[in-house]
């Protein structure tokens, strides 16, 4: 993976491939989640 497809603080601080990879896909399945439940989670956080 290179490095400037990640963020700069993340290439940093995790070394090797399949580390940051877990790192990536794990930010992308809470993203995900969130968009999914939209607009229902949003009515949540402002109760």
């Amino acid at each position: 993976m290179s490095d400037s497809t990640i963020p700069p603080a993340l290439a940093k601080t995790v070394e090797g491939d399949k580390e940051k990879l877990d790192i990536c896909r794990r930010v992308r399945d809470e993203i995900r989640e969130s968009v999914e439940g939209l607009p229902g989670n949003l009515d949540e956080k402002v109760q």
